[in-house]
């Protein structure tokens, strides 16, 4: 069975995806991080005030679940950020790796 829905629609459904991952943000100096759990030293998504970087496997992840390309997927993954931490977000790039949390002193 076929659904059509429209745009709108589909940011929505892949908001509400990316809600059920169940990301925890952690604040590290002036980064932010969405990371999988408290303990996650690598993250996902990271955030250090102007710059938005997305892990490449979320994007593949996010294309090929709903069929999208690349573009639509990292604009639609910057949006969803912005709403969670209700920022604009301008600039964003994708890291084909985890290590998101390497250049950040990780003690607490």
């Amino acid at each position: 069975m076929k659904y059509i829905i429209t745009e709108s629609q589909l940011g929505k459904v892949i908001f509400k995806f990316l809600d059920n991952q169940k990301f925890v943000k952690i604040k590290k100096g002036r980064n932010l991080f969405f990371t999988y759990s408290p303990d996650d030293n690598w993250g996902i998504i990271k955030y250090d005030n102007h710059l938005l970087i997305i892990n490449k496997d979320l994007t593949l992840e996010v294309m090929s679940f709903f069929s999208i390309d690349q573009d639509d997927a990292e604009i639609l993954i910057r949006d969803w950020v912005s709403n969670k931490i209700n920022k604009q977000i301008d600039i964003w790039d994708v890291k084909s790796y985890s290590g998101l949390m390497a250049d950040v002193n990780l003690s607490i």
